[in-house]
């Protein structure tokens, strides 16, 4: 199967929380790198601002702000990363050209973030780097493009190693209000496009949940998007340090 169902529209969570891997973590540089990884509207980013808030000295967070600094760690990225880069850019093609641009700046963020995690990874040792908008939720974002199967091929052993906040639920219905009805490209393609990426990246999301909860390196955060955090954030973070703890440490 693939995994618990995403919510439908319209549905109500309780505040629960089960997240205990499945196997400790294996201790390597990759693993101490931690992706937030939901559907739209699901809380991702509420999640981290409150986990940055909480000023935990283990915590860092991944972000290149200029345009400089996203040029020199994009081109890094393409060097480590260069399969994913050359079949991310294939799903580009035959885009509309403002949705092709659209995803093409979002890609150089992402891109540029992760290999600055990963080489400052070594300069943090017992540190979390967190990536709020990684390689795997990009590629989200062109799930529904002919070539994305050749993408997702690519991106199996990224599902097999990394470590990820799976933040689930999502409201699709936001969308709209969230990013501007009239100026948002994947809405201006039209209702038909709108949701036929809707389907492919819920289907999408719930496979990449699916295999990364068979590694042990997920936690699974319900409800993130909504109160009462002071039940929720002190768990997520229990279960963040234990990816710092040595392989077989109960």
């Amino acid at each position: 199967g693939l995994g618990s169902r995403l919510p439908s529209r319209g549905t109500s969570w309780k505040v629960t929380y089960s997240s205990r891997p499945s196997a400790p973590p294996r201790r390597n540089p990759v693993d101490m790198i931690v992706e937030c990884l939901g559907l739209p509207g699901s809380g991702k980013t509420s999640l981290l601002r409150a986990l940055r808030a909480a000023r935990d000295p283990s915590f860092r967070f991944v972000a290149v702000r200029t345009l400089p600094e996203r040029l020199a760690w994009f081109a890094l990225g393409w060097m480590l990363h260069p399969v994913v880069a050359v079949r991310f850019m294939a799903c580009l093609v035959g885009q509309p050209p403002a949705l092709r641009r659209y995803l093409f700046h979002l890609w150089t963020v992402s891109l540029a973030a992760t290999a600055k995690a990963e080489a400052c990874q070594a300069f943090c040792p017992r540190r979390i780097l967190f990536l709020d908008e990684g390689i795997l939720q990009r590629a989200l974002s062109v799930c529904d493009a002919p070539a994305f199967p050749a993408l997702e091929q690519a991106l199996a052993p990224w599902l097999r190693s990394r470590a990820c906040l799976l933040v689930e639920g999502g409201g699709f219905e936001r969308f709209g209000t969230a990013h501007g009805a009239s100026t948002h490209p994947r809405l201006q393609a039209g209702a038909a496009a709108f949701q036929r990426w809707e389907g492919a990246a819920t289907a999408t999301c719930q496979r990449f949940f699916a295999c990364i909860r068979q590694t042990g390196r997920a936690i699974a955060v319900p409800n993130a998007g909504r109160p009462p955090w002071d039940a929720l954030l002190p768990l997520v973070r229990r279960d963040l340090r234990r990816f710092m703890e040595p392989a077989g440490k109960p």
